[in-house]
């Protein structure tokens, strides 16, 4: 697996780390078990694969989600969110992740949009 800039790793004794740099020509890490970027990075759940552009655009959205006050809202601005995101093999991996906050939500509180869409391939 190739580690990206923001992933989340665990070092040889257990401990969570987050990885800051990543030096293309050796292969080095740079990685930070404490601190801003630390923080920052494990304020959600844990995220690996996403490119850092993609992990801000995830991470805006779920401050923005978690601002709304009621689970509903929040599921309501997540999906018109995944909605702007293009369907294709690049965005797959933010889609996914983005679509499993939102799972999360509505199992957590039990709560399920009034409208939503499905591929007529998957009803039985």
């Amino acid at each position: 697996m190739i580690h990206q800039v923001g992933n989340t790793i665990f070092d040889h004794q257990g401990k969570i780390a987050i990885v800051t740099d990543r030096d293309e020509n050796t292969h080095q890490l740079t990685v930070e078990t404490g601190g801003k970027n630390f923080e920052k990075s494990s304020k959600y759940p844990l995220i690996n694969g996403l490119k850092p552009q993609e992990r801000k655009y995830y991470n805006d959205v779920m401050d923005e989600a978690y601002e709304k006050k009621e689970p509903i809202e929040r599921i309501n601005l997540i999906r018109d969110k995944l909605k702007e995101i293009p369907e294709d093999p690049n965005t797959h991996i933010l889609r996914k992740y983005i679509s499993a906050e939102m799972a999360h939500i509505m199992n957590t509180h039990k709560v399920w949009p009034r409208e939503y869409t499905i591929a007529a391939d998957k009803i039985t």
